[in-house]
């Protein structure tokens, strides 16, 4: 059955997985917040004594092997690999286990295909992404296709000699000189078995991969309230399915199967981080014992080894999903938003000080319970420290405190700002985390972030890891966005992902849908805002914005609209708005992610040149930041300051043209190809330009900008 496109609607991807079956009492050793605790229906760490087991095949099994009363005896029985965790055997006892979730990355497809390489992707276990050491023998997990009467001990030979011929002929023109490529094996079937024909050219783990986990559901133990949604995070590569006793709830990344024999392959690469999906319990038939998670894990190629990770949680009361984060923050307002898992309501408390005080104010969210609450603090006073602290409301009386915060307004016009830049975080997160951790210890009063948040913005895995790096700035510091290439990312549908996520900051004028229309939980369908293609958002989702801090005019210019007439007039306008004050602004600094000058990787962008720098300059701009490039760069050009900063986490790369060797042409001020961010201090006559390495030592010695009368 297919409900699952009904049922279960992606949402993003979390960072823990599960899929092995833990007592009641197992779950405090998991959650280290009790008001926020969930039953673990199936665990992402596998111990001797869980139901669980796998096959690898090139064909489906039987149409019946995803029920629970499917005969599984002559499957392999597994048991996971990696780091360590806490389960209890049968007696009650605490033992270790392996985790089936390793730190390394999926293997990736094999280029020539040479004995290292297969060594590399032929994994002793399907669910271990841990490569074997080079020269060591794999073990050979049994290729068994399922029938309806036993085993089959090797694919049908005629779908391999298709396909393996297929992956030679390409091989072959790609790599003429690789071993494996140039010898006559496929096309001679006389005598030889079809693992003697295809075993030199594909890795020992290939095929699809067929899981079956059972777990018990007896009203999902340790919970006071009714369970009405289960959660199921998933990390696979490349294509998955996913079903309950049954029932087909996930498919993602996998379109139905091909017909006759031909091997099943996924239509992309799978996520580098889990997915999550919410399933509505009333839409099963689940039982008190002996329900079964079948997961059916495609490779995108044959080259590929299909490997999984999951976990089954029963959802019930308010839990947090991300946040809290602050949108937007001036001397006497300030806009946070929480999001939640399932709807709820959200109670904010706050006050002066770093410690709850009868004295504090209270707001809660109005309306219907929702998954996205932003709430708007007014009555602050400009440099002042202040806390809050947000409690997820629940039905029948539920609720979780969240822990305290602080944080501290911006300073009045014309006192002293710390701003912190930096950009390009993308997926390198343990580089991203250091570079955090060296920002939160100059306690700026703002940050702004040149764009490349993530990988991929229509990843929700992507963005799920975000957050969970930055929540120690996120909560206490705003942090202003311009949107990357990355963000945008896939076909442009990330913008509305990013909108949506920020949208105090990226204001949308789309009249929000009837209350009527909105689904009551995230299980049948998100209730966060549409993720429209980029042609239906209006003119206020546009990526560029401006805000004034301290007397300071920010300027966020969106460079994957750097050519749209629209957003010209829009600068100009802006500026000429800023001039216009009284007090007029004693400093402009515009950010934006692709900027106009950089002899880095990328180079110039000649739209921006073009189009933007013209009125900039017109403007009196005193300072433009950009990323884009993942390095540092501080130069002058067509009387503009610029500055290039995208060393925030994301690899470095090698230069077109390295200006500590040679002169290059626009040869800039100085330049440097490392991990760092970049520190600026806004006083009443300069700018103070610091950039600063991920430990907080000196890039290079700060310079001094003054600053111009606009």
């Amino acid at each position: 059955m297919h409900l699952g496109r009904f049922m279960a609607r992606r949402s993003g991807r979390l960072f823990g997985l599960v899929v092995g079956s833990l007592s009641a009492c197992a779950i405090s050793l998991l959650a280290s917040d009790a008001p926020l605790a969930q039953p673990v229906l199936l665990s992402h760490s596998v111990a001797a004594i869980d139901q669980a087991k796998m096959l690898r095949s090139f064909r489906p099994p039987p149409e019946d092997w995803t029920r629970p009363d499917f005969e599984d005896s002559q499957w392999q029985r597994f048991t996971s690999s990696g780091s360590p965790s806490l389960a209890r055997d049968a007696s009650g006892s605490v033992v270790v286990v392996p985790s089936l979730w390793s730190k390394t990355e999926v293997a990736a497809e094999v280029a020539g295909l040479t004995p290292s390489a297969q060594s590399v992707v032929s994994t002793p276990s399907p669910l271990s992404e841990e490569p074997l050491p080079p020269g060591s023998e794999p073990e050979t997990p049994q290729r068994e296709l399922a029938t309806d009467g036993g085993l089959v001990n090797s694919p049908p030979v005629a779908v391999l000699e298709v396909v393996g011929a297929a992956i030679r002929a390409g091989l072959a023109s790609a790599f003429p000189a690789a071993p494996l490529v140039s010898s006559p094996v496929l096309g001679k079937r006389s005598g030889r078995s079809a693992k003697e024909l295809f075993e030199p050219l594909l890795p020992a783990c290939g095929g699809s991969l067929y899981i079956r986990r059972k777990f018990d559901f007896s009203g999902a133990p340790g919970m006071t309230g009714s369970v009405g949604t289960l959660l199921l995070r998933v990390r696979y590569s490349d294509g998955v399915v996913a079903h309950l006793n049954g029932f087909e709830v996930v498919r993602s990344r996998f379109a139905e199967p091909p017909p006759g024999d031909l091997p099943p392959l996924a239509s992309d690469r799978g996520p580098s981080d889990p997915e999550r999906y919410y399933i509505p319990v009333s839409n099963l038939q689940l039982r008190g014992h002996g329900n079964v998670l079948a997961l059916e894990v495609h490779p995108k190629s044959p080259l590929r080894c299909p490997q999984v990770e999951a976990e089954l949680v029963a959802l019930s009361g308010p839990r947090l999903l991300r946040g809290p984060y602050i949108e937007r923050m001036t001397e006497t307002t300030m806009d946070v938003t929480v999001e939640t898992e399932l709807p709820s309501r959200v109670l904010l408390r706050y006050g002066k000080g770093e410690k709850l005080h009868s004295r504090d104010r209270e707001l809660e969210t109005a309306g219907p319970p929702q998954t996205v609450h932003r709430l708007h603090l007014t009555g602050l006073k400009p440099g002042t420290l202040y806390h809050y602290q947000a409690a997820l409301l629940g039905d029948l009386q539920k609720r979780s405190d969240l822990p305290l915060q602080t944080f501290h307004t911006p300073p009045s016009a014309g006192m002293p700002l710390k701003v912190v830049v930096y950009g390009d975080s993308r997926s390198g997160h343990p580089v991203h985390a250091q570079v955090l951790q060296a920002i939160l210890a100059e306690d700026p009063d703002l940050v702004l972030h040149t764009g490349d948040l993530v990988e991929r913005g229509t990843e929700e895995g992507d963005w799920d890891r975000f957050f969970a790096v930055t929540a120690p700035l996120l909560s206490r510091t705003p942090v202003y966005i311009s949107p990357g290439n990355h963000d945008y990312a896939l076909r442009k549908q990330g913008a509305a992902r990013l909108f949506a996520l920020f949208q105090t900051m990226f204001t949308p004028q789309l009249a929000p849908p009837p209350l009527e229309s909105v689904p009551p939980s995230r299980v049948l369908a998100e209730t966060r805002p549409p993720t429209q293609p980029m042609a239906n958002l209006s003119e206020a989702a546009r990526g560029y914005y401006s805000v004034d801090i301290a007397g300071v005019h920010f300027v966020s210019i969106d460079s994957n609209q750097a050519g749209k007439a629209e957003q010209h007039r829009w600068l100009d306008a802006d500026l000429s708005r800023a001039q216009a004050q009284i007090p007029k602004p004693r400093a402009i600094i515009a950010w934006m992610h692709e900027g106009p000058f950089s002899v880095g990787w990328h180079g110039d962008y000649p739209t921006a040149i073009k189009h933007l720098v013209p009125i900039l300059v017109k403007h009196g701009t005193t300072l433009l930041v950009s990323g884009h490039d993942h390095d540092f760069e501080r130069g002058q050009r067509q009387g503009l300051d610029y500055i290039v900063t995208g060393g925030g986490g994301a690899e470095l790369r090698p230069l077109r043209c390295d200006p500590r060797r040679r002169r290059c042409k626009n040869q800039p001020q100085f330049f440097a190809n490392e991990h760092h961010y970049l520190r600026l201090e806004v006083l009443p006559t300069v700018l103070r330009i610091c950039p600063r390495k991920p430990d907080g030592s000196p890039l290079e010695e700060c310079q001094v900008l003054k600053l111009r009368k606009l």
